[in-house]
């Protein structure tokens, strides 16, 4: 519960770091997309603070971050490689992604490559939630509520975990 919890903990303040005041209310979309998709809501948190360190503007994230859980959903990408290979094509040092359609010139200008990643990723739209559709995927959401549980109870443990090995430190000194 606690390790859960710190991870949780740690892609949120990723986040606010990397998006500033953007970060609220992409944390709350990634707890939205959490209920319609299979991935938890730290792997998306995880995957938009990746998209924001790497430049993208908070209304870019916003609007990738479905598009990204679709595209791994069909792709079998986890979200951290799927955003970080459609990086390489936002920011040029990629012109083509393999197993897409996706071919730009190398002169390619920032909004040309935007408009391509987005018409790619426009085919795959709706790929998370039919993967959420299935059994597999119904036992993903569960899995994830699930979590989302140990996640609470982990933030009411770590207080008494320090208050413990503080109190341990202070008694060895």
């Amino acid at each position: 519960s606690i390790e859960l919890f710190k991870t949780q903990e740690l892609a949120e303040r990723q986040l606010q770091f990397a998006a500033g005041d953007a970060s609220q209310a992409l944390i709350e979309q990634a707890a939205a997309l959490q209920q319609q998709t299979t991935f938890g809501d730290e792997a998306t948190i995880q995957m938009q603070a990746l998209l924001s360190s790497f430049g993208s503007t908070a209304e870019q994230v916003q609007t990738l971050t479905p598009l990204i859980l679709d595209y791994a959903a069909a792709s079998g990408k986890d979200l951290s490689q799927a955003a970080t290979q459609l990086n390489n094509i936002l920011n040029g040092t990629s012109t083509t992604l393999r197993g897409t359609s996706i071919q730009l010139s190398e002169g390619a200008s920032a909004t040309q490559r935007y408009n391509a990643v987005l018409q790619e990723l426009s085919k795959h739209q709706g790929a998370a939630a039919a993967l959420a559709d299935t059994q597999a995927g119904r036992l993903a959401q569960l899995t994830n509520e699930y979590n989302d549980q140990r996640e609470e109870l982990g933030a009411k443990l770590i207080p008494i975990q320090l208050a413990f090995m503080e109190g341990t430190m202070s008694t060895i000194e």
